[in-house]
């Protein structure tokens, strides 16, 4: 049996999830930092990887293995180790082709559903110089692991000298495609994953042909994982920016911190700021408050132990803890700032165990640290 907890990831001209204007750090109640059981380990460095390539970790259990999985993102793959034995260094599972020019394309997210792994990718430019974000099933036997170096991790390992013919099928590396946004720009253009109902839940930035045609901004999009790839989707929620951090809960609460970038869409005269709230309860982003203050750059966003939030802030590095409370919309539809847990910039996830893992600036570059219970 295949269990896969949960994770998330993030926008803008310098790195995925962040708005394309800079956005600085959260105000509000302060910030403590808790006394934790233990201290976070560097279990794996990035050698030579800038922030923004290593993204969507998610945490995945099978027959007593337990592996932290991410996307690389320009590269176009899907790693994983195990955080038990790290020593037995990085494996590939997944090879994609993917469209990389431009602020934040590439392989942008991932979650698994009923033992199928799902992506959301932009792939290669079509004759006319068009890039498409569309999301798909892809074959976790594509890349042969063995035929893989797992030493290198540099943002080089895996270019297309690099694998084994042998092993990819051409057609394994474009996916089964579900479902397609269009035409997507460079940047504020989502690609999170995570899954609600049984359903692949999408969050889709507001810079694509879907946006174009439907004049709702991006959406908290629901996709049937067994449909063609013309479904509409159904969404949740709309109005959003470019909404990387988001979780469903274990009683499916969907929350989410979306990004702000430009001008406000309820008034245009102001520059827009973070939302932070539930996608479950309002049908537009912009019905939720503006932060009190200026935001984090939220990346990735978990159902922390004991129920609480916690979100990835890309300019301050920091897994940060929310209680969940009641607000004017209603009960269990706002956070309030708890304290700081360890470091993080592009991602966590939770094992079941409460061990948590997170892709985090650490002091030689990027990073995958786990602090253990």
């Amino acid at each position: 049996m295949v269990l896969v907890l949960a994770g998330g990831a993030c926008t803008s001209a310098s790195e995925p999830g962040q708005a394309s204007t800079p956005v600085p750090s959260e105000s509000g109640p302060p910030v403590s930092t808790s006394v934790q059981p233990s201290s976070p380990e560097v279990v794996l460095e990035f050698d030579g990887a800038s922030p923004g390539e290593m993204i969507a970790l998610i945490a995945v259990e099978d027959s007593g293995a337990r592996t932290a999985e991410w996307i690389d993102r320009l590269d176009g793959t899907i790693r994983r180790i195990d955080i038990d034995d790290p020593s037995l260094g990085p494996q590939t599972v997944v090879a994609i082709n993917v469209g990389t020019d431009g602020e934040q394309r590439g392989l942008l997210g991932q979650t698994i559903i009923d033992g199928t792994r799902y992506a959301a990718w932009t792939r290669p430019a079509d004759l006319a110089g068009d890039f498409e974000l569309v999301v798909g099933s892809v074959d976790s036997d594509s890349v042969d692991s063995d035929s893989v170096d797992s030493d290198s991790l540099d943002s080089d390992s895996l270019d297309s000298d690099s694998l084994d013919s042998d092993s990819l099928d051409s057609d394994s590396l474009d996916g089964n495609i579900v479902w397609s946004a269009g035409r997507a720009g460079g940047g504020a253009i989502g690609g999170v994953l995570d899954q609600l109902d049984g359903e692949i839940l999408l969050g889709l930035g507001r810079n694509t042909e879907w946006d174009a045609e439907t004049d709702v901004g991006g959406a908290m999009l629901r996709i049937d994982p067994s449909g063609a790839s013309d479904q509409e989707g159904a969404a949740l929620s709309v109005g959003y920016t470019n909404p990387w951090a988001f979780t469903v809960t274990e009683t499916g609460e969907v929350w989410f911190a979306d990004n702000a970038a430009g001008p406000d869409p309820d008034d245009p005269s102001v520059d827009d700021i973070e939302r932070i709230g539930r996608a479950d309860v309002v049908e537009d982003r912009n019905d939720v408050p503006r932060i009190a203050g200026p935001g984090r750059a939220p990346t990735s966003m978990v159902e922390l132990p004991e129920g609480r939030i916690g979100i990835c802030g890309f300019l301050d590095n920091e897994l940060r803890a929310y209680d969940i409370v009641d607000s004017d919309a209603g009960a269990r539809t706002a956070l309030q700032p708890a304290e700081t847990i360890m470091p993080c910039n592009l991602g966590v996830a939770v094992f079941a165990d409460g061990t948590i893992v997170t892709l985090a600036q650490g002091d030689n570059g990027e990073t995958l640290q786990v602090l253990r219970p």
